[in-house]
């Protein structure tokens, strides 16, 4: 018997079985009527059965209609039970508990998603955001999880290292910026945004 099966019988079957029969129906009446109390709870036990896909497609439709609540339960579900490189689900969170100002949890969800080699850009412009305005303790793991992204599996990622480089610029921290936005235009010389950025800060240096 697994150790929360023991418990269990422990601490709530065994005691049970030695009231009356009235006092245990009693008790077995009123947990059922306490976990039914719980909003969602038996709902959410049974949507650990139904299929990722169908899940996110319940997920989409609460989130259009404006169901917040509903959208973060289902995406919460298909988060625990997806692979840790899914991507979409914990996006979604993130954005969700972004727009209720709860940065906490973006920032959680966020980082989950940045994970994934195929992350779309939208994640760490949000990540930007919050450590720049609102998690400003948390700079330094920002730049660490970029630089390591743009060293392995993004190393020609142009999008990510302008992201990175606005970063420090607007951290105060100008070499690093200038640094990114060359390497940036190194891979895409053409972009005239890169090269106003690049004399910008070599004239602030």
């Amino acid at each position: 018997m697994s150790s929360w099966l023991k418990k269990l019988h422990q601490h709530l079957i065994k005691p049970i079985t030695r009231l009356g029969k009235w006092q245990s129906a009693l008790v077995v009446i009123s947990v059922v009527v306490a976990l039914a109390s719980l909003p969602g709870l038996f709902q959410s036990v049974s949507d650990y059965f139904v299929p990722i896909t169908e899940l996110s497609d319940r997920a989409t439709l609460a989130r259009q209609s404006g169901d917040d609540q509903t959208a973060i339960r289902l995406y919460q579900i298909i988060s625990d039970r997806a692979s840790k490189s899914d991507y979409s689900s914990n996006y979604e969170l993130g954005n969700l508990y972004m727009q209720s100002g709860n940065y906490r949890s973006a920032e959680r969800y966020y980082l989950k998603a940045a994970n994934n080699p195929a992350a779309l850009m939208g994640v760490f412009y949000q990540l930007a955001d919050i450590y720049t305005n609102h998690l400003t303790s948390g700079r330094d793991k920002f730049a660490k999880l970029t630089t390591y992204r743009l060293s392995t599996d993004r190393k020609t990622d142009t999008g990510l290292m302008i992201v990175l480089a606005s970063f420090y610029r607007d951290w105060g921290k100008l070499e690093p910026a200038l640094n990114w936005f060359k390497r940036a235009a190194a891979l895409d010389p053409s972009n005239q945004t890169l090269v106003t950025e690049i004399k910008s800060l070599e004239s602030s240096l």
